[in-house]
């Protein structure tokens, strides 16, 4: 598996595990990123925010945030 922050800019990525405490996963799966969810990243400069849109909704993490969704790198999205 790899973490969110480490996924390039234009990659899909799957969710397959959020990581940390209650308050954390829930802030998460509030703005829309749940296991099994497909993701993509806009905008990844590996510090600051990273841009990630799920369906037509575009979406500001910290790299904080990101670091603790992990899942699987699906590669350049078409």
């Amino acid at each position: 598996m790899k973490l969110l922050s480490d996924t390039l800019s234009g990659h899909r990525f799957l969710v397959q595990q959020i990581d940390g405490g209650c308050n954390s996963v829930r802030r998460i799966s509030e703005i829309g990123i749940r296991c099994g969810s497909t993701l993509t990243v806009i905008s990844n400069s590996g510090r600051g925010q990273i841009v990630v849109k799920i369906g037509n909704i575009k979406i500001g993490l910290g790299q904080g945030m990101a670091k603790k969704v992990l899942g699987d790198d699906l590669g350049k999205e078409d």
